[in-house]
């Protein structure tokens, strides 16, 4: 457990690794997402899982770190998820709305996710100070 509280104290209190994070992440998902294929890879799971897994840890890390306007942040994260899905038949690739729903629940996962780490840690953290 204090390990966990550890990583978490050191995340917080270095909030320019979670813009960093979710950069590096919304890059990648762009390039997973646009770069034009013969046929889908061969991996474990659903196109539909991948997609909720890779948008829950775009929103992670902003949702952790509880910033003031994450409702913004969320909502480009649903924005960009639909751009893609809009821009994917041009990059031969397949938009579906089933991948932009798939994005936005693991958007909305990831947030919710991301805030109760974060409640925990607050807890935790002053719960430990105060000891």
């Amino acid at each position: 457990m204090s390990v966990l509280l550890s990583c978490c104290h050191f995340y917080v209190c270095r909030p320019k690794i979670a813009y960093v994070l979710t950069a590096i992440i919304a890059v990648a998902i762009m390039i997973l997402s646009l770069t034009p294929l013969e046929q889908l890879p061969d991996a474990p799971g659903s196109d539909k899982w991948h997609h909720f897994i890779a948008y829950g840890a775009l929103a992670f890390p902003l949702s952790v770190l509880r910033i003031k306007r994450l409702w913004i942040a969320l909502l480009l994260a649903m924005t960009l998820g639909g751009m893609i899905e809009i821009i994917q038949p041009y990059a031969n690739r397949y938009g579906e709305w089933g991948d932009f729903a798939a994005n936005g629940a693991g958007v909305m996962m990831g947030a919710i996710l991301g805030l109760f780490l974060s409640r925990w840690y607050h807890k935790a953290f002053w719960r430990q100070g105060a000891a």
